[in-house]
């Protein structure tokens, strides 16, 4: 999974972009991936010890830029991008005056050949609009808060994104993380 979600990143029409593979596995596995592929706008990073995947994921939440980027997102391994995302979602923030992007995340069968579904992941709980932090998370709350894949932000956002680290489920770290959006 790991592989599709990279090579779906390699392939994005917004060429300027720069990743960090977080790798919380003992065995590395992630390592010979980002080797196979071989784009040096990916850089490595194996936890020294097991932190657990909210922890894991919760890193890569940093306040402010990791890589010097003006933009960023998570992709978990289990997700991958279509080819425009990058870029659609510097012209949507570039349109708007937000620093926070949240996407309706498609739904799609995964089977040797993807198939695209009508399902979101939100379903109809999120129309496109501006929405203030309070209604943002009223709306998000009433069904399972934002999700990881579906945030895009500016990196100079005043929302810290992170969430403590007493939540160590990766579930409840997405309602928490939407408790904490402040624009």
């Amino acid at each position: 999974m790991l592989k599709r979600a990279l090579e779906s990143l390699v392939a994005q029409t917004y060429p300027n972009w720069t990743a960090i593979v977080y790798d919380d596995s003992p065995m590395r596995e992630a390592h010979e991936i980002v080797i196979e592929l071989n784009d040096t706008r990916i850089t490595y990073h194996a936890n020294k010890q097991n932190v657990g995947a909210a922890a894991n994921i919760n890193k890569a939440f940093f306040r402010g830029s990791l890589l010097s980027g003006e933009f960023a997102f998570i992709l978990e391994d289990d997700n991958w991008l279509l080819p425009n995302f990058i870029e659609e979602n510097i012209k949507i923030l570039n349109a708007v005056p937000a620093n926070i992007l949240l996407r309706n995340q498609e739904v799609w069968l995964d089977s040797r050949e993807p198939t695209k579904t009508l399902d979101t992941t939100k379903g109809l709980w999120l129309q496109e609009g501006l929405y203030t932090p309070y209604d943002f998370s009223v709306q998000l709350l009433l069904h399972e808060g934002i999700s990881n894949g579906g945030l895009f932000w500016r990196t100079t956002c005043m929302t810290d994104l992170q969430v403590n680290s007493s939540v160590t489920d990766p579930g409840l770290q997405e309602n928490c993380r939407t408790l904490q959006i402040e624009e």
